[in-house]
């Protein structure tokens, strides 16, 4: 009797500091996400790309766009610096504009953007006409880890992969990103020390022990 006190005392510690270290990397993964300053321009955020490692230019934050685009006049100043070449082209695409109408575009390969310090390699991209803006589409946004728009402080939270993508919106202000995702982090952590407590259980079964319901008091803000 003693060494199956002994044993759940254990498996109440295992819990707890299970429960505990859970809530610290969640903390972590909150604390690490990043966030960049964007500027509002005629009703949309624009944020500041990074293209190649050569250039930076402020690109509209779209995920209505299938693919990065960047206008005809900037596509051309990329080939006559060789921030991109010929070997990067690809087969053209056919793309479907805000009037509904078709257009066929040059697409390519970008090595690489950057937006704040995170960076995506291998992003397609196409070619708009003159005098569009710049877009930044999903297949930049698709490869993030998640992200989030704080439309309270005009901010791009990047890293926020608890809680996925979010949408931009035109309408009025929202709850700040941060605070979105603290109720995904309590509903995971309860999950993982859901899944312990079974696996412990299973154990002590095995092991010919009854299994006594252990109710975990430790408390954690997110």
């Amino acid at each position: 009797m003693c060494h199956a006190r002994r044993v759940h005392r254990l498996a109440r510690t295992l819990i707890a500091l299970l429960a505990v270290g859970l809530a610290i990397s969640a903390l972590i993964g909150v604390v690490v996400a990043e966030t960049i300053q964007l500027t509002r321009e005629h009703g949309v955020f624009m944020v500041p790309v990074r293209i190649n490692d050569a250039v930076t230019i402020p690109f509209v934050l779209d995920s209505g766009a299938g693919d990065v685009s960047v206008p005809e006049d900037v596509f051309k100043t990329l080939l006559r610096t060789r921030t991109v070449t010929e070997r990067d082209f690809l087969s053209p695409g056919t793309y479907i504009i805000a009037d509904g109408s078709k257009r066929s575009s040059q697409r390519f390969m970008l090595r690489e953007l950057r937006v704040g310090n995170y960076v995506v390699s291998d992003v397609v991209a196409s070619v708009a006409p003159d005098k569009a803006e710049p877009l930044l589409g999903q297949s930049f946004l698709g490869k993030l880890p998640g992200w989030a728009i704080d439309n309270t402080k005009h901010t791009l939270v990047i890293g926020v992969g608890v809680e996925g993508e979010r949408e931009p919106r035109e309408a009025g202000p929202t709850a700040p990103a941060s605070s979105a995702v603290v109720g995904p982090v309590k509903n995971l952590l309860a999950d993982h020390v859901q899944n312990a407590r079974s696996s412990i259980r299973t154990l002590l079964q095995k092991t010919g022990l009854v299994w006594l319901p252990i109710e975990t008091h430790a408390r954690v803000e997110v």
